[in-house]
């Protein structure tokens, strides 16, 4: 199990890591914890400022089934594998991207890429076949 009674956390990469590992999460329910695991399925979430908070959340780990932690590591592992991979990464930073330039009506810069990029590949092709 993974334990992490951060009073602030940003998008905590050693949750991440642990999740890759495989491995079960005990975490504050604080900034974007929540949004990464699955509370109840992957990890339990308590209240940072809480002594009986994390207590609970260790009591309630402890007390669970060997395949019930087991299950719990895979679902770790689940949940990283889907959400946190290069492509889930790029997809979501080239959808933010396009947002931004649509917000910013820049679409008119991604059509002149474009038609550069074909005309690249048209002069490249003339050179081939010289």
């Amino acid at each position: 199990v993974f334990c992490l009674p951060s009073l602030y956390e940003g998008t905590p990469n050693v949750i991440c890591e642990a999740m890759a590992s495989g491995i079960p999460i005990l975490c504050s329910d604080v900034c974007d914890n929540p949004h990464i695991v699955d509370d109840g399925r992957n990890a339990f979430l308590f209240d940072p400022f809480s002594e009986k908070s994390i207590a609970k959340a260790i009591i309630k780990f402890y007390n669970l089934s060997i395949l019930k932690k087991i299950e719990m590591g895979r679902h770790s592992r689940f949940l990283a594998e889907k959400n946190l991979s290069k492509e889930k990464f790029l997809n979501s930073y080239l959808l933010l991207l396009q947002n931004w330039l649509w917000i910013l009506n820049l679409s008119s810069l991604i059509k002149i890429k474009e038609i550069s990029h074909s005309i690249s590949i048209t002069i490249k092709e003339l050179k081939v076949k010289d």
